[in-house]
């Protein structure tokens, strides 16, 4: 937050939930706090403790931060690299391969093969926003729609699913293993 009379620290992007996360969740959840007000505490989104809960839930209404920590670590997706422009805008990535097993690659100059999908989906942006335009002239409402227009067109390389319908069997398929 950028309000200087905010209590809360800055949220930490792809901050990954650690088990003493997990038990301060266990605690709060069985003190009958909403995912809101846990997530206040912890600095993370409610959706973070929501997904967090289900994960962890080992029988009705009863969530253990054990585990939520061992799906967790089972399910873990881990990305063996991530392909990306030259732009200055993923100057920064290049740290992600300091601290993790991603390696990071960077595509060649004016060579849009490189990667093929971003492409793809570049072009399905344009539709609606034509290079060159600023962003800013768009409210975060039009934006929101060409997300929910481009994950709801159906992929040839997803066999003709909707990224969505994909991610969420992707999740069935995660939840269902345990």
């Amino acid at each position: 937050m950028d309000h200087s009379y905010s209590n809360t620290k800055q949220h930490q992007k792809g901050k990954r939930l650690k088990l003493n996360d997990r038990t301060t969740i266990q605690e709060l959840h069985s003190k009958g706090y909403s995912n809101r007000a846990i997530a206040r505490e912890l600095n993370c989104s409610p959706s973070t403790v929501g997904y967090e809960l289900k994960r962890g839930t080992v029988s009705v209404y009863r969530y253990k931060a054990v585990e939520g920590q061992s799906t967790y670590e089972l399910h873990k997706i881990k990305f063996k690299s991530i392909t990306t422009d030259n732009g200055s805008e993923f100057a920064d990535l290049s740290d992600l391969e300091q601290v993790s097993k991603t390696l990071v690659y960077y595509a060649h100059p004016y060579t849009s093969c490189d990667k093929g999908s971003v492409e793809r989906h570049n072009g399905l942006i344009r539709r609606y926003i034509p290079k060159g335009d600023r962003m800013d002239k768009y409210s975060v409402e039009d934006i929101a729609k060409i997300e929910v227009w481009c994950n709801s067109l159906p992929r040839k390389i997803l066999n003709y699913k909707t990224p969505e319908e994909y991610f969420d069997t992707e999740l069935d398929r995660i939840y269902r293993r345990r």
